[in-house]
C-alpha cells in the first residue's frame, strides 16, 4: 500500500519504467498515469521537487489525450505538493482550475472527494480552520457515499476534519471522530502505516487538551511503540510522540519525565534538520520549562536562550513569542530562587513577558490559548 514503510524504492523503479515503456510507446493515458503513480510515490519517499516534474509531465500527458480523469488524478496531487513546497499561492491558483475540471467531468464523487481533500489540507495549513471544516466535512460526505464508511480514505478524511475542528475549540466533536478514524483505520490498514500513527498521535492530542492526560498518553505511547516495530524512530512522527509525552509529564508537574521527552525530541530534530532549524524551538522550550521545573535554573536558560536565538532567524519568527515568554519565566524563577528579584529586576522580566505577549497575538494564527495563559502569568507578577 502506498504510504506504508514497505518498498517505495523498489515500486519507484516499476512506475519509472512503465512510464518510460509508455513514452516510447506513444501511449499518453499510460504516460500519464504511470507518471502520476511515480509522482506519489516520489512524494511519500520525501522528494516533492521530484514528484512536481513528474506531475507536470503528467498533466501535459492527460490534456494531450483528453483524460480528464487523469487530468483531476493529477491536480489534485499536484496540489498537494504545491503545499509540501510552501507555494500556497500556486496551490490556491491551481484550484480555481481543478474546480473547472470537476464541474466538467461528474463522477461517483470520489475524484470530487479527492480534491475537496486536498484543498481542505491546504486551508488548514494557511489557518483557514473553519474553511477548512467546510470542505473537509463535505470530502467526507462524498467518501462516505462513493467508497463505503469503512473505507481507509474515509479514516484519513475524519483525520484531518477532527484537526480543524480541534482548531475551532470543537475538542469533543473532534474527539468523537477521532476514535471512529482510530478504529477504522486500525482495521483496515496494516501496523506499519503512518496514517495509523497519525490517527493516535491525532487523537493523545486531542485528549491531552481535553484534560484526559491518562488517555493522551497512552495514544502517545501506542504511536511509540508501532514506530519502534516499524523501524521508524529516527523519523519525525516520533519527535512528535516524544513531544506529546513531555507535554503529558509537565501537566503532571513529572518535571524529569518531560525533560527527557522534550530532550528525545529534540534530538530527532537535530538529525532530521540540522542544529538551527525552526522546529528545535519547541523541544527546546519544552527543556526550558521542565528544567525550571525542577530547579536547574542555569540549564534552563541555556535553552530558552537557544531557542530564542534560532526563532530570530526569519524562518523561526513564528517561534518567537513563545521563546521569549519560556525565558522571562526560566528567568523568573531564577530571581526568586536566588533572592535577586529585586523591583528594577522584575521590571525587566515582565518587560521581556510583555514583549513575548505580543508577539503571540501578532502571529499569523494566533494561539488564543497560549495568549491566555501568557496574559495570566503576567498579571499575577504585576505589581509584587
Amino acid at each position: 500500500m502506498l504510504g506504508a514503510l514497505g518498498d517505495v524504492a523498489g515500486a519507484l523503479a516499476l512506475a519509472r519504467g512503465l512510464a518510460i515503456t509508455a513514452r516510447e510507446q506513444g501511449d499518453l493515458p499510460l504516460q500519464a498515469e504511470a507518471l502520476h503513480r511515480q509522482a506519489a510515490l516520489e512524494r511519500a519517499a520525501g522528494d516533492p521537487a521530484a514528484a512536481e516534474r513528474s506531475l507536470l509531465t503528467a498533466l501535459w500527458a492527460a490534456e494531450a489525450s483528453h483524460q480528464d480523469e487523469l487530468v483531476i488524478d493529477s491536480e489534485t496531487l499536484l496540489l498537494e505538493v504545491l503545499g509540501d513546497l510552501g507555494r500556497d499561492d500556486e496551490a490556491i491558483a491551481l484550484w480555481q482550475r481543478l474546480t473547472a475540471v470537476l464541474q466538467r467531468r461528474s463522477d461517483d464523487g470520489r475524484r470530487e472527494s479527492a480534491a475537496l481533500h486536498a484543498i481542505g489540507r491546504l486551508l488548514l495549513r494557511r489557518g483557514r480552520h473553519a474553511e477548512a471544516a467546510t470542505q473537509l466535512a463535505l470530502a467526507l460526505r462524498l467518501g462516505e457515499r462513493s467508497l463505503s464508511p469503512e473505507h481507509p480514505q474515509v479514516g484519513r478524511l475524519l483525520l484531518d476534519l477532527a484537526l480543524a475542528q480541534a482548531r475551532l475549540g470543537a475538542h469533543d466533536e473532534a474527539a468523537r471522530q477521532l476514535d471512529r478514524a482510530v478504529q477504522l483505520l486500525r482495521a483496515a490498514l496494516p501496523n506499519d502505516d503512518p496514517a495509523l500513527v497519525q490517527a493516535h498521535l491525532a487523537r493523545a492530542e486531542v485528549e491531552r487538551r481535553r484534560g484526559r492526560l491518562r488517555e493522551a498518553a497512552a495514544d502517545y505511547e501506542l504511536a511509540e511503540s508501532l514506530l519502534v516495530a516499524s523501524g521508524a524512530q529516527g523519523r519525525e512522527p516520533m519527535a512528535l510522540a516524544q513531544l506529546g509525552l513531555g507535554e503529558v509529564a509537565r501537566a503532571q508537574e513529572r518535571w524529569p519525565g518531560a525533560e527527557a521527552a522534550f530532550t528525545r525530541a529534540l534530538q530527532i530534530r537535530e538529525r532530521l534538520h540540522g542544529a538551527a532549524d525552526p522546529s528545535l524551538i519547541e523541544p527546546l522550550i519544552g527543556q526550558c520549562i521542565a528544567a525550571t521545573g525542577r530547579g536547574a535554573h542555569d540549564q534552563a536558560i541555556a535553552s530558552c536562550r537557544r531557542a530564542l536565538e534560532i526563532s530570530g532567524r526569519p524562518s523561526g519568527a513564528a517561534g518567537v513569542g513563545a521563546a521569549r515568554l519560556a525565558l522571562a519565566r526560566a528567568l523568573w524563577a531564577q530571581a526568586a530562587s536566588t533572592a535577586t528579584a529585586t523591583p528594577s529586576v522584575r521590571t525587566q522580566i515582565l518587560g521581556l513577558a510583555r514583549a513575548g505577549l505580543a508577539e503571540l497575538q501578532a502571529a499569523d494564527h494566533p494561539d488564543s490559548r497560549a495568549i491566555a495563559e501568557a496574559a495570566d502569568w503576567i498579571a499575577g507578577r504585576s505589581g509584587q
